[in-house]
């Protein structure tokens, strides 16, 4: 009701992979070992609020102060193509605001992406750089498509991590990258089909209006 977007993730089935060491999962019968595995879901998005162009990416952080006692904002401006990461000591999330567009108080209008689940961050081997990082922005291209395996026709990367090559995003139209990661521990119910696990974050409107728009006073 309040325009807030969940994309949410669910997966179930079947477990795939059983070993017999139990230093790399858990036990559920004398001769099965579940494997401990990731699940990694990123998620391309392409704002384009009011217009495909006029994008700024901010990063906003809260930093300890007075002997961690209060917090103080910091408000960053992602001005070049950039990869970044969550960073839960500073409560890190990311807002993308259009550069032109404001509401009837002046602020610009938004949306801020809250990074709520960030205890199973995934950074994988050499050969998949693009979980090195969380969070990335680009400027939008036709042929910058999927966060890894993308085509390589006409010289395009091959992942998100050869996508950030320093252009400017400062009123650009701009494409953020966003990746989950869910550590699956498998127990004894997960046998034969597991129940549903869920992942998901939240995009919240920033500013779009002055005021609650179904506050009736």
């Amino acid at each position: 009701d309040d325009g807030t977007i969940a994309p949410t993730m669910g997966a179930a089935g079947q477990l795939q992979r059983y070993g017999s060491d139990p230093q790399y999962g858990w036990r559920t019968a004398s001769n099965r070992v579940p494997i401990s595995h990731i699940h990694n879901y990123y998620y391309r998005l392409d704002f384009d609020i009011d217009g495909l162009a006029n994008d700024l990416v901010e990063e906003i952080e809260f930093l300890p102060a007075d002997s961690n006692r209060r917090r103080t904002i910091s408000v960053t401006p992602l001005t070049a193509e950039a990869g970044r990461s969550h960073s839960p000591d500073k409560m890190r999330s990311w807002r993308i605001r259009d550069t032109v567009t404001k509401n009837s108080e002046g602020h610009a209008i938004s949306y801020h992406l809250e990074a709520m689940r960030s205890g199973h961050d995934f950074i994988g081997p050499t050969f998949e750089p693009f979980t090195y990082n969380d969070f990335y922005v680009t400027i939008a291209r036709p042929c910058e498509q999927y966060i890894s395996h993308n085509p390589t026709a006409g010289g395009c990367g091959e992942n998100v991590s050869q996508f950030v090559n320093g252009e400017n995003t400062n009123g650009a139209d701009v494409v953020v990258w966003y990746g989950l990661t869910f550590h699956h521990l498998p127990r004894d119910e997960d046998e034969g089909y597991m129940d549903v696990h869920w992942d998901g974050f939240t995009v919240i409107p920033r500013d779009w209006t002055a005021e609650n728009p179904l506050d009736n006073r």
